[in-house]
């Protein structure tokens, strides 16, 4: 009967097996830190290329905001022309022309919209959580709340305005050429409320509106700045 002979096989060391287990612990550790590093810098450029992009919203913002601030500067001048006719004879042609005059120019008022979509973009992709200094989040938040602020301001103002030029229907002809009164006498009451409207503008702009602006455009000069200094953004 033919006798078969197992082959020899040597029996490996406790070394030997503890440095076999070792070189699996470092290929998976070093693959694992590989992959962390890929995924670090693949966020990163995610989170430059945002702020990037917010960036250049700020600076659409802040070159917006200069202008409206000029138009609004100029709008708080004429409502306060037009309130020294509240107590005028607005039936007298020539009282009324140069009433007309002054209130024709509001009806070109420019208003602040917020090129907000870098930022939105980050919200709704959840990119957000890439951005690893507080400082900026927080900057980025603090600046759309206070635009919120602003946007609801400017809410309550188009509100008033419209009003305002519905109670005109009142006693005057929006015309072009030949504006005219009627019914003055007759509607004091539209023609208080009027005023009034015009007023509550005049003081909404002076004490809050025109000094929120101004800030507005200062923390987005800031901001753009910090984007620039953090990111490294280059100046186009």
């Amino acid at each position: 009967m033919e006798v078969h002979h197992h082959p020899h096989v040597e029996k490996k060391s406790f070394k030997e097996y503890l440095l076999e287990g070792l070189m699996i612990f470092l290929a998976v550790s070093m693959g694992f830190i590989a992959e962390n590093i890929r995924e670090n810098i693949v966020e990163h450029e995610i989170e430059k290329r945002n702020m990037e992009l917010i960036e250049n919203n700020l600076k659409e913002d802040t070159a917006s905001l200069g202008k409206i601030i000029i138009n609004k500067t100029n709008a708080l001048i004429i409502f306060d022309s037009i309130l020294q006719f509240r107590n005028k004879n607005l039936n007298d042609s020539n009282t009324f022309k140069s009433f007309y005059s002054f209130w024709r120019p509001l009806q070109g008022l420019q208003w602040f919209e917020s090129n907000q979509s870098g930022f939105e973009q980050m919200k709704s992709s959840g990119s957000l959580r890439f951005v690893k200094k507080k400082q900026i989040l927080d900057s980025l938040y603090r600046y759309e709340n206070a635009y919120k602020i602003i946007e609801s301001n400017e809410d309550s103002d188009k509100d008033l305005l419209g009003k305002a030029r519905e109670l005109g229907t009142h006693f005057m002809v929006f015309d072009k050429m030949h504006p005219q009164p009627f019914n003055v006498e007759q509607q004091k009451d539209a023609v208080n409320s009027f005023f009034n409207n015009y007023y509550y503008v005049y003081r909404n702009y002076e004490s809050l509106y025109i000094p929120q602006m101004q800030n507005q455009l200062e923390s987005g000069k800031r901001l753009i700045k910090q984007l620039k200094e953090e990111y490294h953004i280059e100046n186009e």
